[in-house]
């Protein structure tokens, strides 16, 4: 018998140096610049949530939030009063970050940049489980050394974004559930939503997998963590303020309008494609088409996902969906790793045909690296090829993925049509064929 012990020791070598480089560079570029004072960003929001919350305060109040980013986190009074550091997150993320705001704030984001390393981990691990172990021991680090080189995580570690561990609680709650494992799904389910604009599509999944438990599960500990912060607080005050700092952030001159590419130049969703299409258009009409297009999607997606069981191409189609039905900046796209690795799990079985893998590989690949084009902020005109190419391109990668893996899952889950009955009188049957 063939020893192939060196052969797999160099393999695990090999990974091991892999990720060596991959982690060296994450820590000199995303890790270090997150923990300078113009970083992090996301996270000082979330942070002054919790400190509201220990203390009874309003965070949604633009001046008592002002007041304790200056007083402790160290921004300026100017950076305080920026529209772009409008508090605009729901209210149970006050209750989940109440425990590291216990904490000054340089070490409570060293543990938050701890959490979403340890999220990192989670989700190669998930997604192994989800999709099954695939080059053992190597394959597992050189997953986790692609990841480290993935520009969308290095953009969630620059703003200190939330939507690292989400993307990991996603996955949990999906591993959990393919387990049959539905209360810690929805455990896990119920805190991912707090992060609505990932997590929802996740839930209707679950549900229309009749995994009822954990949906019923996650339903109520969301429920639970949105209505303590308010009950506990001016409830009149903090619900006023949440919905004027949504309506100032989403509307004209907001950091999150979707109608300017200045504001929304790494957005990666469907409806920020349609008003680049249509930048004048009516809004009536971009909403249509935005219902339209994205009810077409989830009735495809619901139709190849009939059954209990959780097959990879759909759950890819999922996570795609997941980024494509509202809006998600580019920092979210690391949920896309599931993706990814379903893509090449079943390109591995032969159960994906080359062409849709390839298509769908390079619809991913293109995720994961820097564009160009934000390397300077987008100016306020444009013209039609910076708009929709240089600009957009993850989105058209984005749709065309979606679709690609739901007419892959489609076509994965269609059986061959039956071989035509041979004739005994024509003679002998051709090579590889036998009886119907």
């Amino acid at each position: 018998m063939t020893d192939d012990r060196p052969r797999a020791s160099a393999k695990t070598l090999a990974a091991v140096l892999a990720l060596a480089a991959a982690l060296a560079l994450f820590i000199s570029k995303p890790v270090r610049f997150a923990l300078e004072p113009g970083y992090g960003w996301d996270f000082r929001n979330c942070y002054v949530s919790g400190r509201a919350f220990l203390e009874g305060r309003n965070p949604y109040d633009p001046d008592v939030q002002a007041y304790l980013l200056v007083r402790d986190t160290g921004v300026g009074e100017r950076d305080a009063l920026a529209a772009g550091n409008l508090i605009i997150f729901p209210p149970g993320n006050m209750l989940f970050f109440a425990p590291l705001a216990l904490f000054p704030y340089r070490v409570a984001l060293r543990l938050w940049l701890l959490a979403s390393e340890l999220a990192l981990v989670g989700m190669a691990l998930s997604v192994r489980r989800l999709f099954g172990p695939a080059g053992g021991l190597p394959g597992l680090l050189l997953s986790l050394a692609l990841l480290h080189l993935a520009h969308p995580v290095w953009e969630a570690f620059w703003a200190g974004q939330p939507g690292l561990v989400m993307s990991w609680l996603c996955l949990l709650a999906l591993q959990f559930a393919h387990e049959d494992r539905e209360l810690p799904s929805g455990l896990a389910l119920g805190l991912a939503l707090l992060k609505y604009n990932l997590s929802l599509p996740v839930l209707l999944y679950l549900l229309l997998k009749r995994r009822l438990t954990a949906v019923r599960v996650a339903l109520l500990l969301a429920l639970a963590l949105n209505l303590l912060p308010l009950l506990a607080g001016d409830l009149e005050a903090l619900v006023s303020n949440a919905y004027q700092n949504m309506v100032f952030s989403f509307g004209e001159g907001g950091l999150n309008n979707q109608r300017s590419p200045a504001a929304s130049f790494n957005d990666v969703s469907l409806p920020v494609l349609l008003w680049r299409l249509w930048p004048d258009g009516p809004a009536a009409l971009v909403t249509t088409l935005w219902l339209g297009g994205i009810g077409l999607l989830a009735g495809a997606l619901a139709f190849v996902s009939r059954g209990r069981e959780f097959r990879p191409l759909e759950v890819a189609a999922l996570l795609a969906f997941c980024l494509l039905f509202v809006y998600h900046r580019n920092y979210d796209s690391p949920i896309l790793f599931g993706a990814a690795m379903a893509v090449a799990a079943e390109a591995r079985a032969r159960r994906l045909r080359p062409a849709l893998a390839v298509a769908a590989g390079l619809c991913l690949v293109a995720f994961f690296f820097k564009n160009s084009f934000e390397d300077f902020p987008p100016r306020l005109v444009l013209d039609r090829f910076e708009l929709l190419v240089r600009l957009s391109y993850r989105n058209w990668c984005l749709l065309a993925l979606a679709g690609l893996l739901t007419l892959a899952a489609w076509q994965r889950d269609t059986p061959p049509a039956p071989a035509p009955p041979v004739d005994p009188s024509s003679g002998p049957a051709p090579r590889g064929a036998g009886p119907a």
